[in-house]
């Protein structure tokens, strides 16, 4: 007996075709909120290991990327499977940064990175002489 889920009368055009299904949906959920001196960036990353995660910042850009490695089962065969696997990347331009201070935690499947303020500069009077 085969076990068909759907929800919606699309559900079958996202179904494992050619066994593509790993290279779909491939993105991960972000949140970003500006607090007061600092920038916040959440994401959801749940079954990855922080080996897996690269994060960079350059010319004000923050990349956030890695791979979420295929479980390989020993016994069995699926007849249906939702959960992806696969290389990821996600980047924000974010201004105003102290690159020197950036710092991330992984916990409980949540990345977090925290990217504090530059401070702000004022422009500088110059007197003639």
């Amino acid at each position: 007996m085969n076990l068909v889920l759907r929800n919606s009368p699309f559900a079958m055009f996202d179904e494992d075709f050619f066994g593509l299904k790993s290279l779909v949906n491939n993105s991960v959920n972000a949140d970003i909120r500006e607090d007061e001196g600092q920038y916040v960036v959440q994401l959801n990353l749940p079954g990855i290991a922080k080996e897996d995660v690269k994060i960079e910042y350059l010319d004000n850009i923050l990349t956030i990327s890695g791979e979420k490695k295929d479980e390989v089962q020993e016994s069995g065969k699926y007849f249906y499977r939702e959960r992806t696997f696969g290389k990821f990347a996600r980047s924000f331009k974010i201004e105003d940064v102290d690159e020197q201070k950036l710092n991330a935690s992984l916990k409980d499947g949540v990345l977090e990175i925290t990217l504090p303020k530059s401070e702000k500069k004022c422009p500088k009077l110059i007197t003639i002489n």
